[in-house]
């Protein structure tokens, strides 16, 4: 089984060539060999896993002003969207001011696999690696890919993951500032309730 990481802002340098890109490959083979060859610690205990969708908050999206504004833009998806926002408003539709995120969870002895949704970039694998142990793997690209995730570091830093890919995945707005904090808590709370014998599955999917 394959899984991707938090590699929403992660690429390797150089890059752009042929050569560099196969020289990679074999370097993630060698490493990959070089695991399967070596002594293993076993795993004991049973799959336990956790599935949530929470409504991760955007922006306040564009008025009409703006709207009217981006229809002329030179960047044709810009555009595109705005003209698509106008159509929702003139329609009496509210733009979209959250997406349903998925979190999903799963936990075997020690060991948790955190599966997060979007290009996620790595703020998120390194802070709950360290807030939930070493033993944790944390993916990106799982469920859903609705946009990037950033984190409130790369939000606020801005630039292509932070607000400006946003356009390409068809949102209005960037993501709210909060956003970081909502992923992470609704972690921990899986990572609570799945901790529990008699945990309740109220507000998620746990088998």
């Amino acid at each position: 089984m394959f899984w991707a990481g938090c590699g929403g802002d992660q690429a390797p340098r150089p890059k752009s060539t042929m050569e560099l890109t196969e020289a990679y490959g074999r370097r993630l083979a060698g490493s990959v060999n070089e695991v399967l060859t070596g002594a293993m610690r076993p795993v004991q205990g049973t799959l336990t896993t956790r599935y949530d969708e929470i409504p991760l908050k955007l922006d306040k999206p564009p008025g009409r002003e703006e709207l009217e504004k981006n229809t002329a833009s030179r960047n044709q998806f810009t555009a595109a969207l705005a003209r698509r926002g106008l159509a929702e408003v003139d329609a009496g539709k509210l733009l979209r001011e959250t997406y349903p995120y998925p979190i999903q969870f799963w936990q075997v002895g020690d060991l948790r696999w955190i599966f997060l949704g979007g290009e996620v970039v790595v703020d998120y694998a390194l802070r709950l690696k360290r807030e939930l142990g070493p033993a944790t793997w944390v993916a990106g690209y799982s469920n859903d890919v609705m946009a990037y995730i950033p984190s409130l570091r790369v939000l606020h830093e801005g630039g292509y993951e932070g607000a400006n890919a946003q356009v390409y995945y068809s949102l209005m707005s960037h993501w709210s500032e909060g956003i970081e904090q909502q992923i992470i808590e609704q972690v921990h709370r899986a990572a609570r309730e799945i901790a529990e014998p008699n945990h309740s599955a109220a507000d998620g999917r746990v088998q």
